[in-house]
């Protein structure tokens, strides 16, 4: 069974967590106590025991640098920096991959934002950094910044080198409630091309939470882009309170129901989360359990 995400097709594989708290100093005339702001953020990320990702972060508690681990390899082979703007949000990133030894930039992403649109724009690069083309997304926010559409109800057209032309259709609408994102349904549709037969696939997401706050939810709260590049773990962005389950329709079928469980250490931050998955025709159920570990910046 594969791992669901809610944001299908998805075009930014990469993830991180945030976790806040703070406490108090006395001021060295002895007066009274002074606020001190602290955020413990992740370090690494582990799925099943195997490293998955590490973060770095400036000292605003922003995520700049994801690297990103290759298990066949045991080494990590990719990163991600991330641009921010004056406003503190996203507006671009830069992938690098590892090229016999040398980090050389493959992808760039940077943004337009007018109004409520924001298109997010992608070039690709070979090593020796030619371009390979570009390719745009487009997501419309509500005042909140959240994201409420996803893609376009526009046919695009797509070069296809062995049949000319191939169309496309993908759009994803969302709503919230006050624990967070409540339902997303995304229509696909793409006609034959060379990689894959046509395809229609229409799917339904609703989102229950726990009672326990999701502070990571704050690292895309009011940023809509920076949501879109971390929607591959919709687990650790989709509201300011932790995922419970949530239950997925496709195309009319029987709905798939996923629950989380976490354990927590002794600052009540989540130090492990299973996620359950149900059995299906072809597999049988299965868990996936990811691990964290944390580091102390100092907001200055």
């Amino acid at each position: 069974m594969k791992h669901l995400s809610f944001f299908y097709p998805c075009y930014f594989l990469l993830l991180a967590g945030i976790l806040t708290c703070s406490s108090c100093r006395k001021k060295s005339d002895g007066g009274n106590p002074e606020p001190v702001n602290y955020i413990s953020l992740i370090n690494t990320l582990s799925l099943d025991g195997v490293p998955l990702d590490s973060f770095e972060y400036n000292n605003r508690g922003k995520l700049t640098k994801s690297w990103h681990y290759n298990a066949k390899e045991k080494s990590y082979n990719k990163y991600i920096e991330y641009i921010y703007g004056n406003n503190g949000t996203a507006t671009g990133y830069n992938l690098f991959l590892n090229e016999t030894g040398i980090f050389l930039r493959r992808v760039q992403g940077t943004t337009i934002t007018t109004g409520s649109k924001t298109t997010i724009y992608t070039e690709s690069f070979v090593p020796d950094g030619t371009s390979m083309g570009k390719g745009a997304d487009q997501i419309l926010a509500n005042e909140a910044g959240q994201v409420i559409m996803h893609g376009t109800r526009d046919t695009v057209v797509l070069r296809d080198h062995v049949k000319g032309s191939a169309k496309r259709v993908y759009y994803q609408n969302l709503t919230y409630n006050n624990e967070g994102l409540k339902f997303a349904g995304s229509h696909y549709y793409i006609t034959d091309t060379w990689w894959g037969p046509s395809t229609q696939e229409d799917t339904e997401i609703t989102f229950g939470y726990t009672d326990n706050p999701n502070h990571m939810y704050r690292l895309v709260a009011g940023d809509p882009v920076m949501r879109m590049y971390l929607s591959t773990y919709q687990y650790l962005i989709a509201g300011p309170l932790c995922l419970s389950a949530t239950s997925t329709v496709i195309n009319n079928a029987p709905p798939i129901r996923v629950t989380y469980t976490y354990t927590y250490d002794r600052s009540n931050q989540w130090k492990e989360m299973i996620i359950n998955y149900p059995a299906d025709d072809s597999t049988p159920a299965h868990t996936a359990r990811y691990t964290a570990t944390y580091k102390r910046i100092d907001i200055k």
